[in-house]
């Protein structure tokens, strides 16, 4: 499992990345964030108490790695419907 920590300006936000599960997935989010792609991005959708999505350059969740000039990390689609997020 590889482990990371999320610097934000309203604290840090520690995430797990299921390797074993979907390893392009962590590659291609891995790929994206050492060429610098999610830094000053927001989170363009927050429910409290739910969750935050990010990610988007645009900020309306709409945008991806292409509008920042990044061309993206190519993998085939993983199956999450087994997952169990506890």
């Amino acid at each position: 499992m590889t482990r990371i920590s999320m610097v934000t300006n309203k604290g840090e936000i520690n995430l797990n990345l299921f390797d074993d599960e979907v390893p392009m997935t962590i590659s291609s989010f891995l790929y994206l964030v050492n060429r610098g792609f999610y830094n000053k991005i927001i989170f363009h959708r927050v429910i409290a108490d739910f969750m935050i999505q990010g990610g988007d350059p645009l900020g309306k969740g709409t945008g991806g790695p292409k509008d920042k000039g990044i061309t993206s990390f190519p993998y085939k689609d993983q199956n999450l419907s087994m997952m169990n997020f506890e």
